[in-house]
């Protein structure tokens, strides 16, 4: 059956699963269901829902069930089946303590998210084993700008709240697209309302502190724009900022002036080395004479030009 599935033969796949206790097993663990919401194919998930749905519970060897798979490769007709018959199957954990909903955020699959949350408004939003990011902490990270922006405009309580939580290091969604330098996600945070610019974190910094840690963007559009997008955002920091500024603008000046010092070091020493190559290969070619030297017997270490030349007299 499984291989029926895997391969897409839905004829072979009825008559075996019409057969009582027939085999739904596959390689790693894996069974019809599993490669059913692999494939896509929602008619029959849905046919085994209705005969062996104790098969959307079972986990393959990387412990994932047909429902993980089934966001991770962004099936929506297959979790929607699976959802339609066991709403529970939405308030799975992974084995790295990640629900659906931060799997989705990882991938970006915003698709996959708006069904989870239709049959589970309330499905868990937060790694609870690791890192304890949340799914906008995931879309942060993972430059997913359409997630990041559907969880901003989400209606419900339980995602609305998400923005000013912090993972296992304190730090918010803000601190991560300030850390990242991305212009277009510290702005789409900004521009909720009820966003904290000052949360702090395990080591005592805000989300303007990220600047100052990531001082090596300093060359860069994206940094200038975000610490003006934060300086516009809360003018308590306006002039910790300036200063943050001006320090910046400073070190872009001395590490400038440092290549440039380094280049023009290395230009003149390989030019050096291009002059005395060329001054020993003209000075070479000055004492070489056409056609070389002779080594018979007679003439040995005597031009080999003589010889045409004698005879060119004669």
């Amino acid at each position: 059956m499984f291989i029926a599935v895997m391969r897409d033969f839905p004829r072979v796949f009825k008559r075996l699963l019409e057969i009582p206790d027939s085999a739904h097993g596959g390689k790693n663990s894996r069974n019809a269901l599993h490669a059913a919401a692999r494939n896509g194919n929602s008619d029959i998930a849905k046919k085994i829902m209705g005969k062996r749905p104790w098969l959307a519970t079972e986990a393959d060897e990387a412990e994932n069930t047909p429902t993980m798979l089934a966001v991770i490769y962004a099936k929506v007709g297959v979790l929607r089946v699976l959802l339609e018959h066991d709403s529970s199957l939405g308030y799975e954990i992974s084995k790295k303590g990640n629900p659906l909903l931060c799997v989705a955020a990882f991938r970006g699959h915003v698709n996959v998210a708006t069904e989870l949350l239709h049959h589970c408004p309330d499905a868990p939003y937060r790694n609870t084993r690791g890192n304890m990011f949340t799914c906008l902490h995931e879309a942060v990270q993972q430059d997913h700008m359409e997630f990041v922006e559907f969880i901003l405009e989400a209606e419900t309580t339980q995602l609305r709240k998400v923005v000013n939580m912090q993972d296992i290091d304190g730090k918010t969604a803000l601190h991560h697209a300030v850390q990242k330098c991305n212009p277009k996600m510290v702005a789409a945070l900004l521009s909720r309302k009820d966003i904290d610019k000052t949360v702090i974190d395990k080591f005592s910094g805000s989300a303007v502190r990220e600047l100052s840690n990531n001082m090596h963007h300093v060359k860069t559009v994206n940094w200038n724009e975000v610490i003006m997008r934060m300086s516009e955002a809360d003018p308590h920091d306006a002039t910790a900022l300036h200063n943050l500024y001006v320090e910046a603008k400073q070190l872009a000046i001395y590490e400038s002036r440092k290549n440039v010092k380094s280049l023009t070091k290395t230009y003149t020493t390989n030019t050096s080395l291009v002059a005395i190559l060329i001054t020993t290969i003209t000075f070479a070619a000055a004492f070489t004479l056409p056609g070389g030297y002779s080594s018979a017997r007679d003439s040995e270490g005597l031009p080999v030009m003589t010889r045409r030349l004698h005879l060119w007299h004669s």
